[in-house]
């Protein structure tokens, strides 16, 4: 639904916030239930919805600006760090959304960027 908004009727994320709260559609892990422009942005670029998955995108490192200075922390490497596309491991899902839906979705949101 989600891309369908984006890619076909050409709205804003913020516009999306919007529908996804009058329907009553709440994010899965917000406190508050507010869906954050961030969190849909990331799912529109996801490529897993067209069928690739990716696995070793990342790492966890410490953290170079620590929001707080602890000297104990149970857990030390708290923040991630991408790692070079040629180290991710590709995995292949059954896709959910057409590839040309994603496509759409995918300039809209360029040309919003670009808008602002």
């Amino acid at each position: 639904m989600i891309f369908q908004w984006i890619a076909i009727e050409h709205i804003t994320i913020r516009e999306a916030v919007r529908r996804l709260q009058e329907l009553a559609i709440t994010p899965r892990k917000s406190k508050r239930g507010v869906w954050n422009t961030s969190t849909l942005t990331n799912l529109l670029r996801n490529e897993t919805y067209i069928g690739n998955a990716h696995y070793n995108k990342s790492t966890a490192v410490n953290p170079e600006m620590p929001l707080k200075n602890v000297k104990y922390k149970r857990v030390k490497k708290t923040s991630r760090r991408f790692k070079p596309e040629k180290d991710w491991i590709s995995i292949p899902v059954t896709p959910i959304i057409d590839v040309n839906i994603y496509e759409k979705a995918r300039q809209q949101l360029k040309a919003n960027y670009e808008l602002c």
